[in-house]
């Protein structure tokens, strides 16, 4: 069996001398032939780190839009300019305008730059992530996560549907999930649909109970410390061996984890290489 890696090629932190952060996240799957990437970041940092990291993007097979965010989409005409045409994988709902409003201050834009021409002006492949997927052997796309556990939607997130902005319900999120020999790996963006929701999905989707790690971001940033607290005890219950986090977690929600979780809950700075169990893909 062929090693499975994931390697952050780009979050808000680093630990790593040369590498630059940047508020947003981008990961590199490593998997049997697949080589596929998860998100994009704002701009085409990622793509400096990812030559600083001796990753040579042009074997990329897949890339997969975990959600319409700048921070996770902006670096897509940056990669199309490197001449690779990977098949994408994005939920058509990704393109729509959106918007953040916060307290006191003016609404700003928080779309994907650009708009979905470029993907045709460029003649790159693209399927929807409605509905649950496979994208290779092992490899699978939750599509639109059901929201089991009735998760508050904020009115921090508008996203205009005709000519009325509404309060965003995440339709177009997506995480990734893998079938491992030790359980299922799955690999988020920011999982504003909940994270007990994508666990769920994922579950649901490949029939296995056992989830061995979650890789990427929970946001977690402005929940109140005894939320993640009760987050922590549900979480637990899933028995997870590992939880690498980032991005919009928030290093004070991460820490809580930890306190709640112990050792297995760890920060996935940029430059971070994660070993993961082979994929277990039913072929003989």
């Amino acid at each position: 069996m062929s090693s499975t890696t994931v390697t952050i090629f780009i979050e808000n932190t680093t630990a790593e001398t040369g590498l630059q952060p940047q508020h947003g996240l981008s990961l590199w799957l490593e998997a049997g032939q697949e080589r596929i990437l998860i998100d994009t970041g704002q701009d085409g940092s990622f793509l400096q780190n990812a030559h600083s990291m001796d990753i040579d993007l042009a074997s990329i097979t897949q890339v997969v839009l975990t959600h319409g965010h700048y921070d996770h989409t902006g670096g897509i005409p940056a990669l199309l300019e490197t001449g690779v045409t990977p098949r994408i994988t994005v939920h058509p709902q990704a393109w729509e305008d959106r918007i953040a409003c916060p307290k006191n201050a003016p609404p700003r834009a928080i779309g994907i730059p650009g708009s979905q021409e470029l993907l045709d002006a460029r003649h790159v492949t693209w399927q929807p992530a409605t509905v649950a997927r496979a994208l290779a052997p092992g490899i699978w796309s939750t599509g639109s996560i059901p929201n089991f556990m009735g998760v508050p939607v904020s009115r921090y997130f508008q996203r205009k549907r005709g000519d009325y902005w509404r309060t965003d319900r995440f339709p177009d999120e997506q995480s990734l999930v893998l079938t491992t020999a030790w359980g299922l790996v799955i690999l988020t963006g920011c999982c504003h649909a909940g994270v007990i929701n994508t666990l769920l999905t994922a579950q649901l989707i490949t029939g296995i109970p056992q989830i061995y790690a979650v890789i990427g971001g929970l946001h977690l940033h402005d929940w109140e410390e005894q939320a993640v607290v009760a987050l922590a005890e549900d979480l637990q219950a899933f028995h997870l061996q590992h939880l690498w986090v980032n991005h919009c977690t928030g290093q004070r929600a991460a820490e809580i984890l930890r306190e709640e979780m112990g050792e297995g809950v760890s920060w996935a700075a940029t430059g971070t290489r994660i070993e993961l169990p082979p994929l277990m893909t039913g072929e003989r």
